[in-house]
């Protein structure tokens, strides 16, 4: 937050001593605006900030309502406080997606010839709607922006080799939260089957999934959980926002973690069900069901792409001598702000070897 502070909050300060005592203030800007923030708005503050710090031009009245324009031409009002789910998203998105690279339209125009990081958002029967350059819709208020714009649309975090042809391919998406990575690779011609435990984003992911008749056609969402055939405990926070952690695996909440069961099944008993013979890519984002691969599974995939997590008894050697012993060869990598070391939290993308 420092970099942002330093150049364009006039009482910067008092604001470091604010965030310091967890306390509320009036932040004062060196254009002579100024923004009331709540102590539990200091993420959002960060946003703010960031965006103001980016744009070309930004206003804030007296009823806390923030007006941004990052290209002179597209302007965007927020309203802060209080800050509903799509101000919240829609703050969020102009602080990530310039920070890497991506820019946005304030109305329904075409863009299919715009640069491919552009993005339109617009209203369509009261409810905002973010397009990328593709013609792949969201309602901005079922999406993690950090996740569902950012890291699939803007970095580009699952595209992994260029030289894969995804047409009636299958893919098997595991933590498919609101839909963003099941319509990408249906956008690339993949059938994908979709498989998200927590009914918030399972129902989110419906929702974005009705505003993409076509590519829903190729993608069968499934509210159950991977890793074993049975009833499982999940442990997560008490936000029902989308993007919320949640794992069967660990529990990072603690005592206060709220508790929800979720049917499991297992990658067997996936293949068996929906008669899969071969899985050409199986992604994994699912805190830590990694581990709960069969060899037997294994034997029917071709590519594999996982976002680990590797706590307590579950180490990152042992999954990758499994998959070595499967028939991968297997890359690590970071793509992420995580300041985890690799042993903890990191990617694994592993391609079957033909012998």
């Amino acid at each position: 937050m420092s970099p942002y502070i330093m150049k364009i909050v006039k009482n910067k300060f008092s604001l470091v001593l604010c965030i310091i005592l967890g306390q509320d203030i009036n932040v004062k800007f060196k254009n002579g605006d100024t923004l009331n923030v709540k102590s539990s708005q200091y993420y959002h503050l960060l946003c703010v900030l960031g965006a103001l710090t980016y744009a070309t031009r930004f206003s804030i009245n007296s009823k806390n309502s923030i007006e941004i324009q990052n290209d002179l031409m597209n302007r965007f009002v927020i309203q802060f406080d209080p800050l509903s789910t799509e101000d919240g998203n829609l703050l969020e998105l102009l602080y990530w997606g310039p920070k890497y690279g991506a820019n946005f339209i304030s109305n329904n125009e075409d863009i299919a010839n715009f640069r491919d990081k552009t993005f339109k958002i617009y209203t369509n029967d009261n409810e905002r709607i973010i397009e990328n350059r593709e013609g792949i819709k969201f309602f901005l208020r079922y999406i993690q922006t950090n996740n569902t714009i950012t890291e699939t649309f803007i970095r580009s975090l699952h595209h992994v080799n260029s030289k894969i042809n995804f047409k009636d391919k299958i893919v098997i998406d595991v933590g498919a939260e609101c839909g963003d990575t099941p319509l990408y690779f249906a956008s690339k011609g993949a059938r994908v089957y979709a498989f998200e435990p927590i009914k918030e984003h399972f129902e989110a992911m419906e929702k974005n999934l009705s505003l993409n008749k076509e590519l829903s056609e190729l993608i069968i969402p499934v509210n159950a959980a991977v890793g074993k055939d049975e009833l499982l405990t999940f442990y997560r926070d008490n936000s029902v926002d989308i993007g919320t952690s949640a794992s069967f695996v660990y529990n990072k909440h603690g005592p206060d973690a709220r508790k929800s069961q979720v049917q499991g099944v297992s990658l067997n008993t996936i293949l068996k069900n929906y008669k899969i013979d071969k899985v050409d890519l199986l992604k994994m984002d699912c805190k830590g069901c990694e581990f709960f691969l069969s060899d037997n599974a294994l034997t029917h995939v071709d590519r594999i792409k996982i976002e680990y997590v590797a706590r307590g008894k579950y180490k990152i050697e042992n999954l990758l001598k499994q998959l070595k012993d499967s028939g991968f060869k297997c890359t690590m990598y970071r793509d992420s702000d995580s300041k985890n070391s690799s042993n903890i939290a990191g990617y694994l993308y592993g391609t079957r070897v033909n012998e």
